[in-house]
This record gives C-alpha cells, structure tokens and sequence, in this order.
C-alpha cells in the first residue's frame, strides 16, 4: 500500500485525533485498529452496494482512498512514537 500512497506525500494530512492520540493511556485500540476497521467495512460496503446493483462505489471510493492512507499514516505515527514492535503486538 506504501507504494500506491507514499506516506511521505499525505503527511501533512494526519488525523487529528491520531496526531493527539495517547498510546500510553490507551490499550490496544489505536488509531491504527480504527482506519483498519473503517477500510474493511467500506469494502464490504462497497462490495454489497455493486451486487445489488446500488450504484454507491464510486461515492465510496473516496472514502475507501482516505481510509488507507489514514491506516498508513497512523502506523507510521505510531511506529515513530512507540516503536515498531508496538504495531505488530
């Protein structure tokens, strides 16, 4: 994914709430976990929409690209903050 939307290019357009986000205060539910979570609901979404012929996927396509990057960015905010072990627990 890192190739098809260079972290280094969208930097400047963090999530405010994952640039504010306290790993040290919060358990395992990051940032991270919440664009993870918002990507595969919008394919799901997505993929319901197409087959039933409900012509959302273009509208959703937006949000699908901002939620991917959103994950990259915030893996990356939290690999700098807490360490990239930190990510893959």
């Amino acid at each position: 994914m890192e190739e098809a939307y260079p972290p280094e290019d969208h930097e400047g357009n963090t999530d405010p709430d994952t640039l504010s986000f306290d790993y040290g205060r919060h358990g395992s539910d990051t940032p991270h976990d919440w664009w993870c979570e918002a990507r595969s609901l919008l394919v799901r979404f997505m993929r319901q929409a197409a087959d039933r012929g409900v012509p959302l996927v273009a509208e959703l396509e937006y949000l699908r690209e901002r939620a991917t990057v959103q994950e990259l960015l915030a893996e990356r905010d939290m690999d700098r903050r807490c360490g990239p072990s930190f990510a893959r627990v």
